[in-house]
């Protein structure tokens, strides 16, 4: 009932059941005050020469929200005299609060509550958490000497600004033999997009990295990061990280919250063979690949569709994309000075644009989105002996059992 449409729905469902204002405002002011202890205010008032008092305004208090109801006190329906509920102004204490938050965010960082609510979490020093780890997960990472703290999260909305495309371009950043008339096909990186991408999921780690900070965490395991294009705002990009936050029992850290994508278990696996994750590493492209002339003739030609053909540029280009997404994972991993980058992953997206040539001709072009993504790692030294080592044995015949 925080929302505001949740509220109008309960007193609209006792405005039909109240016969007049008095008794409408009187069975909503008890059902909020039970609801909400603490957090409602009713303005009772009676008649001239006494008798009983009724409620003429209500209003609740949810956190930074507040919401009114009033009597008018005219001759009208019971339905008409009873104002609907209605955000109140700020006060200044509310006002400093959001540009503050306003600040944060702009600057990189969270908003206020979210501060207040990690820095209430880490001054209560209490065993209770929260986490997304599955029971084997939290076994094991309690085994390898973590104990997770809460849930932390990063998020950041981004719009992308104009972006070119590389029509009519002689050669582009591969310096091939150009894709006029007889050449080939060829990539060109879009730069605006690119770096809208990359910048939305920088601040949304950074993000994550700050709550992790303020809940006391020398790292977040599982991190699991969203991403999508919002189609009700041109350009508009959103990127969601979530992970749990957790701190070591055994060690000691001086360095930020390191950030990973390796499950509870995988962490467990690199901690007992001597191995630390130093930071979550990224990269992401969106190439434009342009068809040369040499494929649109195998895809248009007039046997074209007899026999089966690679598309070349395509295939090149799909290379392309992945080698510039992975030479920015690679210079953020050299720059965390890290040994090596496990569990990467890469996915990638593609979309057709329709190119005119002119006298009737169109090319079949792609833009491509590629994103790689992995956790740096360095190799330490520890005195531990080695994990032991079983051989795991199927007893069943597996083509009998069903």
């Amino acid at each position: 009932m925080a929302d505001a449409p949740d509220l109008d729905l309960l007193a609209s469902s006792l405005r039909a059941d109240a016969g007049d204002t008095a008794a409408f405002l009187d069975a909503l002011a008890a059902r909020l005050e039970g609801a909400f202890p603490g957090q409602v205010e009713v303005d009772r008032k009676g008649r001239l020469f006494g008798g009983a008092k009724h409620a003429r305004r209500i209003a609740v208090r949810l956190g930074d929200v507040h919401y009114e109801i009033e009597s008018d006190g005219g001759a009208r329906t019971a339905a008409d005299r009873v104002m609907p509920f209605r955000r109140s102004r700020p006060t200044a204490d509310e006002q400093r609060r959001a540009e503050a938050s306003l600040a944060a965010i702009e600057a990189g960082g969270v908003p206020v509550a979210a501060t207040e609510r990690l820095k209430d979490f880490r001054d209560a020093a209490g065993r209770f958490f929260t986490s997304d780890l599955s029971v084997n997960e939290l076994m094991l990472t309690r085994q390898a000497g973590f104990r997770p703290l809460t849930q932390v999260m990063g998020t950041c909305f981004y719009r992308t600004g104009w972006q070119s495309y590389p029509w009519g371009r002689g050669s582009g950043w591969l310096g091939g033999m150009g894709w006029g008339a007889g050449g080939a096909g060829e990539t060109f990186e879009l730069e605006q997009q690119t770096a809208a991408w990359n910048e939305a999921r920088r601040l949304a780690l950074g993000r994550m990295a700050e709550e992790a900070r303020l809940a006391g965490a020398d790292a977040v395991c599982g991190v699991r990061l969203r991403r999508r294009h919002r189609e009700w705002a041109t350009g508009l990009i959103e990127f969601v990280v979530v992970g749990t936050a957790v701190r070591s029992e055994r060690f000691r850290f001086e360095h930020a919250p390191a950030l990973s994508n390796l499950s509870g278990q995988d962490l467990n696996k690199l901690v007992r063979h001597g191995y630390w994750p130093v930071g979550l590493v990224a990269g992401t492209t969106v190439a434009y690949v342009a068809t040369g002339a040499q494929q649109q003739f195998r895809a248009t030609g007039v046997f074209s569709s007899r026999q089966n053909q690679e598309m070349p540029d395509f295939t090149r280009g799909i290379y392309d994309a992945r080698a510039l997404a992975m030479a920015r994972l690679s210079e953020q991993a050299h720059a965390l000075h890290a040994h090596g980058v496990v569990g990467v992953t890469v996915e990638h997206s593609h979309r057709e644009i329709e190119r005119d040539r002119g006298g009737g001709t169109n090319y079949t072009d792609l833009v491509i989105e590629m994103h790689v993504l992995g956790t740096a790692v360095v190799e330490v030294e520890h005195d531990e002996p080695p994990p032991d080592t079983y051989l795991d044995l199927q007893l069943n015949d597996p083509r009998e059992t069903t």
